[in-house]
C-alpha cells in the first residue's frame, strides 16, 4: 500500500479516479490526520453510502450542491 504522504500525489496525477481509488484515498487520509481507526472496508461502506444517497437524491430529480467540492 501507498504511504498516506505518497498517495495523494499518485492519485492527483491521474486524470481519472475510481471508487477504489477514493476509498484509497479517503482510507489514508483518515489514518494521517486520525490514526488507523478505520479499516478500508469500513471506508468503502461510507464511500457506497455516500454516492448511494447523491444517486437517490439525483433519481429523485433533487440538486445536488457539495460546497467546497473543486
Amino acid at each position: 500500500l501507498p504511504t498516506p504522504d505518497v498517495a495523494p500525489r499518485a492519485w492527483a496525477e491521474r486524470t481519472t479516479m475510481t471508487k477504489a481509488d477514493l476509498v484509497e484515498h479517503v482510507t489514508n487520509e483518515i489514518a494521517r490526520t486520525a490514526g488507523p481507526m478505520i479499516s478500508k472496508k469500513d471506508c468503502a461502506r461510507v464511500v457506497d453510502a455516500f454516492l448511494d444517497a447523491i444517486k437517490g437524491a439525483l433519481a429523485e430529480q433533487k440538486n445536488i450542491e457539495v460546497r467546497g467540492f473543486g
